[in-house]
């Protein structure tokens, strides 16, 4: 037989054994071994052996943490031929050193120390760290990093963050392989071996001698913090698993993961994307694409947020439907949650051609019943979401019931769960996005009534560009300043603070609002309430209030650590405004849509059938018409006195019909001819 040596390019000075069987992160990727067993080994492999009991014929050659290679010099002297090897189709590899590069063919290895078993025992128990191009590009599913501010432990090199785990902080000499000038590195040991690695970005003012660190962690880019297999401190180990193989070896780009912290254990937000994969998602859309291709393309060029969302780990499930009227069009499906961003996408991907009708009530119970489940076993306690996105009317189970026009009055409370007897019941939020759908129609207002019936939100987007910016929204964690900032409060308002926040965690935005209202009204230079108050007029889309609250947030706090997150939001928050104006005009126009066919329904004597769906509609348009100046704030004095008549009208026929159901047609003619006249100023004043 052959014997290949291995190539080896460190010596190595000491080993520590492995004693017991402590988990570790990268615990996958460590196989045991025993004499005569059977490993996997791939070329090109960086490996790692470490040994626990070594003994020939009943003499123990494990000296606690000497290394197994020195103890072979007086193994030799009495067992000349006693080497580790490993042997696949009649030829050996020589175990020169217990760390090394593999460089024979990839397959299966039978591993042994070469002696005759015939006669000699042989006892050897160990295991082997393997790490291959693909584990090296992918460490970072291992890695965890500091969470929030992180502040120094008095007379110690250590930093603490809001986990309550302890950091060290390294060396600038060690930190080279990132940006000593901009950065500063953090190492935590894992259990039974590897480290969590925490590159922080130095703010204004920070530098390597501060005592506190407000930047966010740097996970992106070439110089993002990445699991180390190896220590740090062992320079040796270091540079072969983790510092050598950034470039000069593997090289390539390290695949992209959602912040998780120490202190966390599981995702703190859920995503289900439920998508219309019907015949009519094959039509062109406004790019000349398929419909179904914009979609993919949306939902993936926006995912990347779920990342960089502040202060949130997500996981995200993806299930499509299509077909007939069955109870579940989603069966055939598996549902599956990852925090991997790049699955995600590839489960997007997988969506298969359109064809078939839109079982859209089906659907969305179907996916509703596997997404409580799911969340129930999973002790969730934040409403999970299901985004629901169609493009076309429901062709099996109506959506609305009788007599509602979009919205209606009434929650469900069907899809509601609890993860214990004694916990409060958790809803599975609709967010809806009517796609390619003309505002104002049927479809839409299905859509409409669905997200409202959870406390959830819909969105209309007439092609890609705003399909993106609707998933991006719905993906929009809002995450509060958890405390005041000034401390001099009664307590009646940090217990009303601390309320406020509760709400906006639970996805409340409309009580989260009136209750920071309420605290900016009584305590104006709390920055922290502030913040909170724009954050909530954002999620109620009165776009110019928020702002005017996140700009009066950095006037009274300059130095605010979320600086030019906050900067760039309020750029994201203008445009969301046009296209909220842009809209809302098209609804208007189906609003005067509207009033016409059922004037000429009127005229067929189909007044009695109308009215209850024609109520339905004047109660919602009344509130919708006196809101609206608010939350565009347009300036135009002229708009919100239309708005405001159009309002009024809307009231007074709501009382006619409510007084004389079968002939409010003759009775409210007048009034509807005046709205009708109304919309038309109204659209003429934007």
């Amino acid at each position: 037989m052959q014997i290949n040596k291995i190539i080896y390019s460190f010596v190595i000075a000491c080993l520590a054994f492995c004693k017991g069987s402590i988990a570790q992160p990268h615990s996958d990727l460590i196989t045991p071994l025993t004499n005569q067993s059977s490993v996997y080994l791939e070329k090109s492999s960086r490996y790692q052996i470490k040994v626990t009991k070594f003994q020939i014929d009943g003499k123990d050659y494990t000296l606690g943490s000497i290394n197994i290679l020195k103890n072979l010099t007086r193994i030799n002297k009495l067992h000349p031929a006693a080497m580790p090897i490993v042997e696949a189709n009649n030829t050996q590899y020589l175990i020169q050193s217990l760390m090394g590069t593999f460089i024979g063919p990839s397959t299966t290895y039978k591993f042994m120390i070469n002696v005759d078993p015939k006669v000699h025992n042989v006892v050897f128990e160990g295991t082997i760290l393997l790490v291959t191009k693909y584990d090296h590009l992918n460490r970072n599913r291992y890695n965890k990093v500091a969470k929030g501010v992180l502040k120094k432990e008095p007379d110690s090199d250590y930093y603490i963050d809001e986990c309550g785990k302890l950091w060290r902080k390294i060396r600038q000499d060690k930190n080279i392989a990132h940006n000593i000038f901009k950065t500063v590195k953090f190492l935590k040991k894992a259990k039974g071996g590897g480290e969590y690695e925490t590159i922080r970005e130095k703010l204004p003012g920070e530098s390597w001698f501060s005592d506190e660190f407000h930047g966010p962690n740097v996970t992106t880019g070439g110089n993002r913090g990445t699991y180390n297999f190896g220590i740090t401190e062992n320079t040796l180990e270091h540079l072969h698993f983790d510092l050598e193989t950034h470039t000069l070896v593997w090289g390539g780009k390290y695949e992209d993961k959602p912040e998780l912290f120490l202190c966390d254990n599981k995702a703190s937000n859920t995503t289900l994307f439920l998508i219309d994969c019907s015949g009519s998602m094959a039509n062109k859309g406004s790019s000349g694409k398929a419909k179904i291709e914009e979609a993919k393309l949306a939902a993936n060029n926006s995912i990347q947020s779920l990342v960089s969302n502040p202060g949130s780990l997500q996981e995200v499930g993806v299930l499509s439907f299509s077909g007939s009227c069955t109870n579940d069009p989603t069966a055939s499906q598996a549902l599956q949650f990852s925090t991997n961003m790049q699955e995600a996408k590839k489960r997007i991907n997988a969506i298969g051609s359109p064809g078939g009708g839109t079982p859209l009530k089906e659907a969305v119970d179907a996916a509703t019943s596997r997404l409580r489940t799911y969340s129930a076993s999973n002790g969730l306690k934040t409403p999970p979401r299901l985004i629901v996105l169609s493009d076309g009317i429901a062709s099996c189970e109506r959506i609305r019931p009788p007599g509602v026009y979009a919205t209606g009055s009434a929650k469900s409370t069907m899809n509601t769960y609890t993860t214990s007897p004694n916990d409060i019941p958790v809803i599975v939020k609709y967010y809806t996005i009517g796609f390619d759908i003309k505002p104002g129609s049927a479809a839409e207002r299905d859509l409409q009534y669905l997200a409202k019936s959870t406390g959830g939100k819909y969105l209309n987007a007439q092609n890609e560009y705003e399909l993106t910016r609707a998933f991006k929204k719905f993906y929009r964690v809002y995450v509060p300043k958890e405390s005041p900032a000034l401390k001099n409060h009664s307590s009646q308002t940090q217990e009303m603070f601390k309320n406020g926040v509760s709400e906006i965690k639970l996805e409340n935005y409309e009580p989260a609002l009136s209750t920071f209202k309420n605290i900016n009204t009584n305590i104006e230079n709390d920055f922290n309430a502030v913040y909170n108050l724009a954050l909530m007029y954002e999620a109620n889309n009165y776009h110019e209030n928020a702002v005017e609250m996140y700009e009066k947030y950095l006037l009274l706090n300059p130095n605010a650590i979320d600086k030019q997150w906050v900067l760039k939001q309020i750029e994201y928050i203008k445009e969301d405004r046009l296209l909220f104006i842009k809209y809302i005009k098209q609804v208007i126009q189906s609003d005067l849509q509207y009033l016409d066919l059922h004037f000429k329904k009127i005229q067929n004597g189909e007044s009695v059938a109308l009215a209850e769906e024609f109520k339905g509609f004047i109660k919602e348009k009344g509130t919708f018409y006196k809101t609206m100046p608010l939350k565009l704030r347009l300036k135009n004095k002229q708009l919100e006195i239309n708005a405001k008549d159009i309002a009024r009208s809307l009231q007074k026929c709501a009382r006619i019909i409510k007084k004389d159901i079968k002939n409010w047609d003759q009775n409210a003619s007048p009034i509807l001819s005046m709205t009708y006249l109304q919309l038309e100023r109204l659209i003429k004043s934007f």
